[in-house]
């Protein structure tokens, strides 16, 4: 099995996973927390990620074809369809699963004759020259392999007035995350209640007696760190250039605005939370909200990176 056959199956299973409900795969993710989520809207100074492309950068023009590569489920993009500011969507993905959800919602929506899917390996689509007013990447162009060829490509299928826009992680490759950044949120880790980390509750009744006086809670384990390795066979197309994604675009755009999102101390941090914990009781909500200000406050001081972006590359150079 080559590794677009490797992550197909991963989405595929992911998506089946999503539809049946047989996982709550959300609270694992930083920023399906409504904390975070208000906290991206305070960054970007919008309601969502659609209304800040259109309010900033469409500013009330409407784009005739648009192409969404790496679309998934293709929420972002049936966003701007349902909101007039695109007229079609050409959808890329290697997911089949993902795609059949998308095609799904468009009937829902009433939307289904605005787009087309396409299952293909975006690696190797050919998007021809000239024909688009938008280029959307909602968290995919960081699963691009052949990140600089694939940019090279929208830039040039890009109208001379057209826009790649990407929601995007930005941070290390593979989440190899920096030492700054690790020792941070180690430090932040281990002063935590062990309410707060995955590790609570304490041990069961049957246990406590072993221990014998020793403290209820067990010691905390330590943060769990991603393992680079583990994450390419899993999906090899993780991260595998995010923090080359920059320079790829501002090689092949003369403009490259980029809005910080943060995320260098919250990302690291995540897997380590009691999750249910700091979704369902307010005490948690309250640490969500610390580890979020302080993460702001790091990212906006200068003294971690941010490791998500709101990306808008304009002016494609043409050969």
């Amino acid at each position: 099995m080559d590794g677009a056959e490797v992550t197909a199956k991963h989405w595929d299973e992911y998506v089946a996973k999503h539809m049946s409900g047989a996982t709550d795969h959300n609270r694992a993710e930083w920023m399906a927390h409504p904390v975070v989520q208000r906290y991206r809207r305070e960054m970007s100074g919008a309601d969502s990620e659609g209304e800040f492309l259109v309010s900033r950068y469409l500013e009330g023009t409407r784009v005739e074809h648009a192409v969404g590569i790496g679309a998934g489920h293709s929420v972002f993009e049936l966003g701007l369809l349902g909101a007039g500011a695109v007229d079609f969507f050409d959808l890329y993905d290697l997911s089949p699963k993902s795609l059949e959800l998308a095609r799904e919602s468009a009937e829902r929506m009433g939307l289904a004759d605005r787009i087309a899917t396409h299952v293909a390996d975006v690696n190797g689509i050919e998007l021809g020259e000239g024909r688009f007013g938008l280029a959307t990447f909602y968290s995919s162009l960081h699963h691009v392999i052949d990140l600089g060829d694939v940019v090279a490509k929208v830039a040039r299928a890009l109208r001379p007035d057209g826009m790649l826009f990407a929601v995007e992680y930005i941070g290390p490759n593979r989440f190899e995350y920096g030492e700054e950044e690790l020792e941070l949120a180690r430090r932040f880790y281990g002063a935590l209640d062990p309410r707060l980390r995955h590790d609570w509750p304490p041990a069961p009744p049957s246990w406590r007696a072993r221990l014998r006086g020793r403290p209820l809670v067990p010691p905390p384990t330590p943060l769990p760190v991603p393992d680079p390795a583990q994450i390419a066979i899993e999906d090899p197309t993780e991260a595998v250039h995010s923090a080359e994604i920059l320079d790829s675009l501002r090689s092949c755009f003369k403009r490259v605005d980029v809005t910080p999102m943060g995320g260098a101390l919250a990302l690291p941090t995540w897997p380590g939370l009691n999750h249910d914990y700091i979704f369902e009781s307010p005490r948690g909500v309250r640490f969500v909200e610390t580890l979020i200000d302080l993460d702001r406050a790091l990212t906006e001081s200068g003294r971690l990176p941010s490791y998500f972006a709101l990306i808008a590359a304009s002016d494609p150079l043409h050969p």
